[in-house]
């Protein structure tokens, strides 16, 4: 209660939340149960999708992306009506941090999204940085700059990157998403 619901329940919105790898040094069903106790907290499941607007959201538990969660997502996928679908889970696919890419992800997880999605959230790596590969319609978000940060490498290239805390805010209406990457000072 006192790391989660008084800190943030002046919000009053909910939180969709994702399994990190912190997580994973804890216990899970906890989190899961939680769900039922809270009007903040939503993670029904390791893995979920749910609707808002126009979005059809898509939230993975990316510390064990296994068989049958790959083809829950692909099914998942295959009935979304919304015309913006984003796919979250903890770790990057793409990433200039400290973590860097995920070659796993890559293998498994981009081919399942890839022509399907318009934007891959993730955190892992505390920075913050806008992301799109030539070889890809998606644009890829690592936003984890919220508590800390971290450095990026600089000799890659991002549409933005940055190592101040911060994080990601989108405005997505039937037509149009807008990205902004908010800093410390609201900018």
């Amino acid at each position: 209660i006192t790391s989660f619901e008084k800190p943030y329940q002046e919000l009053a919105i909910p939180f969709f939340a994702a399994l990190g790898n912190h997580d994973y040094k804890g216990n899970i069903e906890a989190q899961i149960r939680y769900t039922k106790k809270s009007e903040l907290w939503k993670m029904p499941s390791r893995y979920y999708t749910y609707s808002h607007g126009e979005v059809d959201f898509f939230v993975l538990d990316t510390n064990d992306f296994d068989k049958p969660q790959k083809q829950w997502l692909e099914a998942a996928l295959e009935e979304s009506e919304n015309p913006w679908k984003i796919v979250y889970g903890h770790h990057p696919i793409y990433s200039y941090g400290n973590h860097g890419n995920s070659e796993e992800l890559k293998e498994e997880l981009l081919p399942i999204i890839e022509g399907k999605v318009d934007f891959y959230l993730s955190g892992h790596d505390h920075t913050q940085q806008v992301i799109q590969k030539k070889s890809s319609e998606i644009t890829f978000i690592v936003s984890g700059a919220a508590a800390q940060t971290d450095d990026l490498k600089q000799n890659r290239k991002a549409v933005f990157s940055s190592s101040e805390l911060g994080f990601a805010h989108m405005l997505i209406t039937k037509n149009k998403a807008i990205l902004k990457m908010i800093d410390k000072k609201g900018g």
